[in-house]
């Protein structure tokens, strides 16, 4: 991918994070993917959380899944994008409600009953995992990932030369 790629997909992310609605936008960043996450995180002055909630080991606290608030003016996002965009370390969405209400709602997504009745570790903050879930999800699925709590879930394509789109209703992905 050429840096002018590059440069696009992140203009058109911004455009469609940062769109003068008034909505909040998070990203929910995958400690596992990047060990600096955390700390990262606690350099920046973004509000942030784990996903996770309770005293966490500290070296599960390094690999958890962060939400972190963004905003246009801050650099957090360009950091994000420029170290991140392709590595599978995150994913953004967009809230009309705020960090701990979303928090909330993300926690409620961690586990994920198995046809045959097991648990699982959900890791729907890896666009891998979430762009494998959405196309196959029930409409009942789809309407528990987005609850009234998500306005839209923003990733990387596969390639990471476009963007993939969830809103309750439909998917889109863009080059």
């Amino acid at each position: 991918m050429s840096a002018v790629d590059k440069s696009e997909i992140k203009r058109a992310l911004e455009d469609r994070l940062f769109d003068g609605t008034g909505r909040f936008v998070y990203a929910v960043l995958d400690g596992a993917r990047n060990l600096d996450t955390l700390y990262m995180l606690e350099d920046s002055d973004a509000p942030f959380l784990c996903v996770y909630t309770g005293r966490l080991d500290p070296e599960v606290a390094v690999t958890a899944p962060y939400l972190v608030e963004l905003r246009e003016e801050d650099g957090l996002f360009d950091t994000l994008f420029d170290e991140g965009w392709g590595d599978s370390r995150g994913i953004f969405l967009t809230s009309d409600q705020r960090l701990r209400s979303v928090r909330r709602h993300l926690r409620s997504l961690t586990y994920a009953e198995m046809p045959d009745g097991e648990m699982v570790l959900f890791r729907f903050y890896d666009p891998r995992a979430l762009r494998t879930f959405m196309p196959v999800a029930t409409e009942e699925q789809r309407a528990g990932m987005f609850d009234t709590v998500i306005d839209s879930f923003v990733l990387e394509n596969e390639a990471a030369d476009g963007l993939v789109i969830y809103e309750p209703v439909a998917a889109v992905e863009t080059a």
